[in-house]
């Protein structure tokens, strides 16, 4: 029940590129593509097997998933209690199936030929399984109001890991349990917008087995202000808003 996020270069200032992402991200209502029904824009109720589902305008930004799914206009409402909530029930307009990725880019097109990204900015790889209904709010949000708070939502309620680059990022986590690998460089880890958070005390993780570090007292913590800094080496994490003296071993994975 953990969703894993892929830092490239483009993403590297995640706060930034999150704040700014749906600004130029412009809907087309999405389209479904699968290689017996082709390219198909108004998917009828589980008939077909897709293996892609695409959002955006032609040359732009678009957020595209993987999987091998199906779309389920009417729902399963297996008592006939109107709310599609017990066990086996599937609710209207939902993916049924499994999704592998769901990636943020630029170069967005839809075509007889498939569904693309020609620059993959963001990659995520969701929870293991069927689709949740926060995925499928997420789709949601992103097809018909071009909007980026349904990822929020989804990412809270599974938790993330946030796997950064080689360099120095910034980055920022969610309301959920999440955990951040660093591998290296100079990170700082901070809240963006609404929706998302800096390192939380108590629920989150660092994951700084990449640097080398053995046990907690490899480490060098000190304070910056309201801040603290935890250094190995030339590797090192800026944790906006936390005191130094909150930072301890359990805080990390060696």
């Amino acid at each position: 029940m953990t969703a894993t996020i892929q830092l490239t270069n483009a993403s590297s200032d995640l706060v930034s590129f999150l704040s700014s992402w749906a600004s130029g991200f412009s809907t087309n209502y999405g389209a479904f593509y699968g290689a017996t029904p082709g390219l198909v824009t108004n998917p009828s109720n589980g008939a077909n097997d897709y293996d892609t589902w695409g959002a955006g305008q032609s040359g732009n930004k678009g957020v595209v998933i993987e999987g091998s799914f199906q779309y389920d206009l009417n729902g399963h409402d297996l008592n006939g209690d109107g709310d599609f909530t017990d066990p086996g029930e599937i609710a209207p307009n939902d993916l049924v199936g499994t999704v592998s990725s769901l990636t943020l880019g630029t170069g967005y097109s839809q075509s007889s030929s498939g569904i693309s990204l020609s620059q993959q900015d963001l990659v995520i790889n969701p929870d293991a399984g069927n689709p949740s209904a926060a995925f499928d709010y997420a789709i949601y949000q992103f097809t018909v109001n071009s909007s980026i708070a349904g990822l929020y939502t989804y990412l809270a309620s599974v938790g993330a890991v946030i796997e950064d680059t080689s360099a120095s990022d910034i980055l920022t986590g969610f309301a959920g349990a999440d955990t951040f690998v660093l591998s290296g460089g100079n990170d700082t880890i901070g809240a963006g917008g609404t929706g998302t958070y800096g390192f939380q005390d108590g629920a989150d993780t660092l994951d700084v087995r990449d640097w080398g570090a053995a046990s907690f007292g490899d480490l060098t913590v000190y304070a910056s202000g309201s801040d603290s800094y935890v250094y190995y080496g030339s590797n090192s994490v800026l944790l906006e808003g936390i005191a130094a003296s909150d930072v301890s071993a359990a805080d990390f994975l060696f």
